[in-house]
């Protein structure tokens, strides 16, 4: 029960800065301190990261998975947000299909292995 109560805990901060980090880069943006538009480019750094933690501190195998499909997919906006191998949404997308199915297999697998080892 305490373990579940720091973690709420704990998302309600990261998410309080969130909110803070935005708040800040949307000021620099109006103030013409930061040119927003750039750092927008960067927002599936967000999915890379947000799958990490997935991977990092993971609740059951198929967090795990999830975490790979996100950092997968997070990859792949990336690479189009940079035009990377003429990468584009339109060419791309059946990537975002792979890295769901990714995750699922693994994330399968990991329990697979799990129960096995309990036997």
């Amino acid at each position: 029960m305490a373990d579940h109560a720091r973690r709420t805990a704990g998302s309600g901060v990261v998410f309080g800065l969130a909110v803070m980090a935005l708040g800040v880069i949307l000021f620099m943006d109006q103030t013409e301190l930061l040119e927003v538009g750039r750092l927008w480019r960067l927002w599936p750094v967000a999915l890379v990261l947000m799958g990490l933690r997935h991977i990092v501190t993971p609740r059951t195998c198929r967090s795990v998975g999830w975490g790979v499909s996100l950092m997968l997919f997070g990859t792949c906006y990336l690479m189009i947000n940079y035009d990377v191998l003429g990468m584009t949404w339109g060419n791309a997308w059946p990537l975002a299909i792979v890295a769901v199915g990714v995750g699922m297999a693994l994330g399968a697998l990991l329990e697979r292995g799990k129960e096995v080892s309990r036997e």
